[in-house]
């Protein structure tokens, strides 16, 4: 465990972590450790557990994380649309506070997101067998058309040069 932490260390203080954080992570590291070996030695919950163990119960429990993951700091959840400043949040969480404490009721309030402008604004999906439109731009979908300019997609394009050259060469990203 020891050659992890000092390994994990000089990683950050690479990475250019303060050193500070740098001894945060690794004391934490360490109480996580020592409370799962303290678990284990005393039979609450295996080092390594298997799949089935307690698997009903673990299912029962991420159902009802869920439906109630604002208990059991607060009753009842209420949501609100966002808006600039958060100006209708603060007003609302006033008037909860107050009325709450009359009904003896815990309430939690809580701001929608907001759209993103880009969103709104930015069409960037490429539509199945249609040409990107960037200058110099040769991907060819296997699937029939690409997705390489939004986030978060992975695709699988071959370049039309290499395909016309009888070439192997994709690009996945």
């Amino acid at each position: 465990m020891s050659e992890e932490l000092t390994e994990l260390a000089a990683r950050m203080k690479n990475s250019g972590y303060s050193e500070r954080l740098r001894g945060e992570v690794i004391r934490d590291a360490t109480i996580g450790w020592e409370r799962k070996l303290e678990a284990a030695e005393t039979g609450q919950r295996p080092m390594y557990r298997p799949r089935e163990w307690e698997q009903r119960e673990r299912q029962r429990q991420k159902m009802i994380k869920k439906s109630a993951w604002y208990r059991p700091q607060a009753d009842v959840a209420a949501f609100y649309p966002a808006t600039p400043g958060s100006e209708l949040i603060k007003g609302i969480r006033k008037v909860v506070a107050e009325e709450a404490s009359t009904l003896d009721l815990k309430i939690r309030v809580v701001e929608r997101g907001g759209v993103n402008l880009k969103s709104k604004l930015v069409e960037s999906e490429i539509r199945r067998n249609s040409e990107c439109g960037a200058l110099d731009c040769y991907l060819d979908g296997e699937q029939g058309g690409g997705h390489h300019h939004r986030a978060g997609a992975l695709c699988e394009s071959t370049c039309k040069l290499c395909k016309q050259a009888n070439i192997s060469a994709s690009y996945i990203g």
